[in-house]
């Protein structure tokens, strides 16, 4: 009798509860008020998990009288349909363990198993569990939300997930605040990441986006705020490069920031984290982290163009190509993070032209591909790689990118390789990249040289 009189509650449109539960869910529900749990809760598949702002979800610790997930001795919340968990800044949702004194690891967390679905989460609090948000193949949208105090991990992201973070924070996590691993790619933005036993770990080729300089649509802007985790903000264990691009650090030193780092040049086994350009960090040691609400600061630029560096004559051109093949810039001396580059200045210097101060002069340096008058690159030219024999007997597929810079007359000034797949793969996207030829940049009506990222993509059919 008591079993059924659970589930009666359980399986009603609207819930309101203190009483302690567990079982499944196989029909839309909505959650308010304190929700006590004793038990795996199973939102099975076509069904939603509704829970109303200011919901408290309380989990009783080391408690599953419902055995319905991977640990019998700690309660789990497992979605197999999809949940929506929408808060407020006012009225925050939180799932936390139901102890005068709760401590990490008290209940097992939330898995998310909805591959199909969207789950939604948004002004949430997940606090003292094993692993707090686990994505197994699922890629919710995550905003506002805090993941803290949990043993393992604050937000994991496995099997090809692509969660979206944005405005998040994960702290004080005993392993990782987040975790990638089995190809996942989550996308993270404008998120504080502190205060955890490693910040962001990533394995098995896994490619997690921490913020690009061009970022495009759905891709990463950065402006997180990565720092003070004690073994290492970053730590990459795939063979894969990873963009970490346009975060605060809370050190404005490329040395120290690389210190907090492990990838390549760590373990040559390891992908790079491509962390510059950073945001220039400018505010006070001590204050509490707020959310970064804007494009990085960085040195002044007339037009804010990507500047090249070199150890010596910088701030001259790179020279032109030779007849024979464009000439291939050493690493050491052109580096994509040297480049710099601000939104916020661009603002500035439109206002300042609209108040009839003479606009400067058109860049010499090459300019950001989203600058050009006609808003990106275009091809004369699209040449196609040649897929390796070698990989193509052995089933490989795999990409490679370039940092190119494009002179005025639309042919390939220079190019750094980013990451690749292969040798072999990189040998023929090279020889395929001379090839190209790209209609001539304009910026203010006048020729420009301009810069941008180019992908080569090898698939079997």
């Amino acid at each position: 009798m008591i079993r059924f009189l659970c589930f009666a509650f359980l399986f009603c449109s609207f819930l309101s509860a203190q009483a302690p539960f567990h079982g499944k869910i196989e029909s839309n529900t909505s959650w308010s008020g304190t929700i006590v749990l004793d038990g795996d809760i199973l939102v099975e598949k076509e069904a939603v998990l509704f829970i109303a702002p200011g919901t408290q979800v309380q989990i009783l610790p080391n408690t599953d009288r419902g055995n319905l997930g991977s640990d019998r001795e700690k309660t789990e919340i497992i979605i197999m349909g999809k949940i929506i968990a929408k808060g407020s800044a006012q009225a925050p949702i939180v799932f936390t363990a139901s102890s005068p004194t709760p401590a990490p690891a008290d209940w097992q967390g939330i898995t998310l198993k909805n591959r199909g679905e969207v789950s939604q989460f948004s002004y949430c609090t997940v606090e003292y569990a094993y692993e707090a948000l686990s994505c197994y193949g699922s890629s919710p949208e995550i905003e506002h939300s805090t993941f803290q105090h949990n043993y393992y991990a604050g937000v994991s992201t496995e099997l090809k997930s692509a969660a979206r973070l944005l405005s998040c924070v994960l702290r004080d996590n005993q392993f990782a605040g987040l975790i990638c691993e089995l190809g996942a790619r989550p996308v993270v933005e404008q998120c504080q990441i502190f205060n955890n036993v490693n910040g962001v770990i990533v394995f098995d080729r896994s490619r997690p986006d921490l913020g690009q300089r061009y970022a495009r649509e759905g891709e990463s802007r950065g402006e997180n705020q990565i720092y003070g985790n004690q073994e290492a903000n970053i730590l990459n264990r795939s063979d894969a490069s990873i963009f970490a691009q346009n975060n605060q650090w809370k050190t404005n030193s490329r040395e120290e920031i690389r210190k907090t780092i492990v990838d390549r040049r760590n373990n040559p086994s390891y992908g790079d984290v491509l962390f510059q350009p950073h945001q220039r960090n400018t505010r006070g040691a001590g204050r509490a982290p707020q959310p970064v609400a804007n494009g990085g600061e960085g040195p002044s630029d007339p037009l804010l163009t990507p500047q090249v560096s070199r150890p010596s004559g910088e701030g001259q051109p790179l020279s032109a190509p030779q007849q024979t093949a464009p000439p291939q810039p050493n690493p050491a001396e052109w580096r994509v993070d040297n480049y710099r580059t601000s939104l916020d200045e661009v603002e500035a210097d439109r206002v300042k032209n609209e108040a009839g101060i003479p606009e400067p002069p058109v860049p010499q340096q090459p300019l950001a591909e989203n600058f050009l008058d006609q808003g990106g690159r275009a091809y004369d030219f699209l040449a196609q790689p040649e897929y390796p024999a070698e990989y193509l007997a052995q089933g490989k597929e795999g990409k490679v990118t370039f940092l190119v810079v494009v002179a005025r007359d639309g042919t390939v000034a220079a190019y750094q390789e980013i990451e690749s797949d292969g040798p072999l793969f990189a040998e023929a996207a090279e020889k395929a990249l001379r090839q190209m030829r790209y209609r001539p940049g304009t910026y203010r009506g006048q020729a420009v040289r301009f810069s941008f990222y180019e992908t080569f993509e090898f698939k079997l059919q």
